[in-house]
C-alpha cells in the first residue's frame, strides 16, 4: 500500500495557482510455488486532485479524479512456460472549468517462454476508449490493437544479452501529467480550446545490446524506430493583441510524427567513484501542424560523483538538449506562419554533501552554473546559476 502527495504551485502576471492532489494505491501478487503453478499481480490506484487557479481576473477551479486497476493472471506450466491474460482500466474524470469523463479499457493475452538463453514474450493488446455522448475530449483519437513482443537471448549468460521489442499503446494525456510539464498553462490551452486528448505510439521497433562489463561497469545500446499519433507537442502562437501587451503564449497542441533514434545508458561504479549517463539521438519526419514543436533531436545526461569514506561526497552533473525547431502561428491571420527554433541548452549542476552518520546528511547544490537559457516549455525559462542546501534526515 502506498500513499503519496503532489503539489504544483505557480504564479506569473496571468495565472495563480495552486494544485493539490493525493495518491493512494495498492498491490498484491502470488509467489512463485514449485514449477506449475497459477499466478497473478492486481493493482490499483486512485488520485484525487483539485486546481484552485486564477487566470487573469477569473476563478479557474478544476478537480480531477483518476482511477486505475491493473491485473495480469495465468498458469505457469513446468517452470518456463506462463500462458497470461492482462487486463487494464483507466477512469478519468474532471469537473470544474474543464467536464470530461473518458474511461479506456485493454486486455493483452500473451505466452511467455523463459528457458536456457532464452526469454520470449508473445502478446497483443486490445484497447477501445469510452465517452459519453457528445464528449469534446479524449475523443476521435485511438488505435484498437498493439502489438507487444519482446525477445530477448543471453548471448553471454550473466555478461551480455541482445533483445528486440515491437510495441505500441495509447496514452491518455491526465490534466494533471499536462500541468507538470506547464505549470503556468491555462485550461483552456490548445488552438481550439480543448486539451485533454489521447495520444498514440501507433507501433514502435527496438534492437539492441545490454550487460555488463566485470563488476563495476554496466550498459544498454540500442536503436529503433517510433510511429506516433495525435501526440503531445508544445506549442507558440503569436496573439497580437496591444490592449494586454501580450505577444506569444504557449499552448499544447496534438500532430503525429515518427522517428529513428539510437540511445545509450551506462553504469560505472566503484568504491569511492560512480559515473552515469545517458544519451539519445533522434531525426523527426512529419509534424505539418503550425505552430508546433518536435522534440530536441540530442538529449542527454551525465553525472560523476566522489565519496570519501562515505562520509564526502562532490558531484557534477550536465543535462543537456539539442535547439528544438518549429514554429509560431499568427492567430486571425489566415494562416500565417514563423519559422521558431528554440536554443539548445547544458545544465551543469555541483553538488556537495556530508554524512556525519548514516541517519543524518547536510548538502548543498548549485544548479545551472553556466547561466543558461533554459526552455522545457517555450517561453518559460529556468532559473539561472541558483543555489539549493537541505538536510536528509533517514528514519
Amino acid at each position: 500500500f502506498d500513499f503519496a502527495y503532489l503539489g504544483i504551485a505557480s504564479k506569473d502576471t496571468l495565472v495563480r495557482r495552486a494544485y493539490d492532489a493525493f495518491d493512494m494505491s495498492v498491490n498484491v501478487a502470488s509467489r512463485p510455488s514449485g514449477n506449475d503453478y497459477f499466478m497473478y499481480d492486481i493493482s490499483a490506484g486512485y488520485r484525487f486532485g483539485e486546481d484552485k487557479g486564477r487566470y487573469e481576473f477569473a476563478e479557474d477551479y478544476l478537480s480531477e479524479n483518476l482511477f486505475r486497476f491493473d491485473a495480469s493472471m495465468g498458469p505457469v506450466i513446468d517452470g518456463s512456460h506462463k500462458v497470461l491474460f492482462d487486463v487494464g482500466l483507466d477512469v478519468y474524470s474532471y469537473s470544474g472549468k474543464l467536464d470530461a469523463v473518458a474511461t479506456e479499457l485493454s486486455i493483452t493475452p500473451h505466452y511467455v517462454f523463459n528457458k536456457d538463453r532464452w526469454n520470449v514474450d508473445l502478446g497483443l493488446t486490445v484497447a477501445k476508449i469510452l465517452c459519453p455522448e457528445g464528449s469534446v475530449h479524449y475523443t476521435g483519437h485511438e488505435q484498437v490493437a498493439f502489438p507487444d513482443i519482446n525477445v530477448t537471448y543471453a548471448a553471454i549468460p550473466d555478461a551480455m544479452s541482445v533483445y528486440g521489442r515491437i510495441g505500441g499503446g495509447n496514452r491518455m494525456n491526465s490534466y494533471s501529467a499536462l500541468l507538470e510539464r506547464n505549470p503556468f498553462m491555462k485550461t483552456s490551452s490548445g488552438p481550439d480550446g480543448l486539451m485533454l486528448h489521447n495520444s498514440m505510439e501507433r507501433i514502435s521497433f527496438a534492437i539492441g545490446a545490454d550487460g555488463r562489463i566485470s563488476r563495476r561497469f554496466t550498459y544498454d545500446v540500442n536503436a529503433g524506430f517510433a510511429n506516433y499519433g495525435n501526440a503531445l507537442m508544445d506549442g507558440v502562437r503569436f496573439t497580437g493583441d496591444p490592449g494586454t501587451g501580450r505577444g506569444c503564449e504557449h499552448f499544447y497542441g496534438y500532430d503525429s510524427y515518427s522517428k529513428l533514434y539510437v540511445a545509450a545508458d551506462w553504469n560505472w561504479h566503484a568504491e569511492s567513484i560512480s559515473f552515469d549517463g545517458s544519451v539519445e539521438y533522434a531525426r523527426y519526419f512529419g509534424n505539418t501542424v503550425a505552430g508546433l514543436f518536435l522534440p530536441a533531436s540530442l538529449t542527454g545526461f551525465a553525472a560523476f560523483e566522489y565519496n570519501w569514506n562515505r562520509r564526502l561526497f562532490v558531484g557534477v552533473d550536465c543535462r543537456f538538449a539539442s535547439a528544438r525547431k518549429g514554429s509560431i502561428a499568427a492567430l486571425g491571420s489566415d494562416g500565417l506562419v514563423f519559422d521558431a527554433t528554440i536554443p539548445g541548452f547544458a545544465d551543469l549542476g555541483l553538488s556537495v554533501e556530508y554524512a556525519p552518520n548514516r541517519k543524518l546528511s547536510y548538502w548543498l547544490r548549485g544548479g545551472n552554473l553556466m547561466n543558461a537559457t533554459i526552455q522545457h516549455t517555450p517561453l518559460y525559462a529556468e532559473n539561472g546559476i541558483n543555489f539549493t542546501a537541505g538536510i536528509c534526515l533517514k528514519l
